[in-house]
């Protein structure tokens, strides 16, 4: 996903053309399906990777076309960011499976990780997060990064069998084994040395719903505890807000 200050601004056309303030589109090694100027957001867009094949689904309360979707009614997340299909590989471990945000260089104006404001960041973030890893204070390599494991719905299917419907998706993680409800799964798959004993299964259909409250793409602010609201252009330095899994 990117904003007019991108580390990728040479490739992305100038941001008088993009339809919405939010510019989000493919990195490179991921084919999709949609041939136009930047992603559509709300719509299904097929992808494939090298070790992925499947649907990438997301939709922002503010910065989207649809934005006034009854999704959000009467719920506190900013976004919903889906992602189905199935893996290319068996016998992939669930601890290895990660999502999240990792930048080249570091964020400017973040405390220091020592500092108690850093750590009151660390402790809020890592608490409303299972399992996270919650890095932002590196001088080199910034990160957050979730076990996918830890999204909050998630489904395993038979071919066939997967929701297309991702208004309101149901967790259905027996194809897996018995890990209860989405509380009781996300708690035993955010860590790594429960997770390790799940393995993919490449003849299976994965569905991963992610959500929250306070990463709000399309304003481009993080928001912390307190009322706290950071504002992501100049922490990132010119670097695009981006998925990585």
């Amino acid at each position: 996903m990117c904003r007019a200050e991108s580390t990728r601004t040479s490739a992305l056309p100038s941001p008088e053309e993009w339809q919405h303030s939010v510019y989000l589109t493919a990195d490179d090694g991921v084919q999709t399906s949609h041939d136009g100027k930047g992603l559509p957001f709300g719509e299904s867009i097929s992808f494939e990777t090298d070790s992925f094949k499947g649907t990438f689904f997301l939709r922002l309360r503010n910065g989207g076309h649809v934005a006034s979707s009854p999704y959000f009614d009467g719920k506190r997340r900013l976004y919903q960011l889906v992602i189905q299909g199935q893996f290319k590989v068996d016998d992939i471990a669930l601890s290895d499976v990660v999502l999240g945000q990792v930048y080249d260089r570091s964020l400017k104006g973040v405390p220091s990780g020592r500092s108690m404001m850093g750590k009151m960041i660390k402790r809020f973030v890592e608490g409303i997060s299972p399992g996270v890893i919650f890095d932002i204070f590196h001088d080199k390599q910034p990160m957050v990064l979730a076990p996918i494991g830890s999204c909050q719905t998630m489904r395993v299917d038979l071919p066939g069998d997967e929701p297309s419907n991702f208004d309101e998706i149901k967790e259905n993680t027996a194809l897996l084994g018995y890990l209860g409800s989405s509380d009781r799964r996300r708690k035993i798959l955010s860590k790594p040395t429960s997770a390790a004993g799940f393995k993919i299964n490449k003849d299976h259909v994965y569905t991963f719903e992610m959500f929250d409250h306070t990463m709000d793409f399309g304003t481009f602010h993080q928001h912390l505890m307190g009322g706290m609201k950071v504002d992501l252009i100049p922490s990132l330095d010119g670097q695009n807000a981006s998925i990585h899994s």
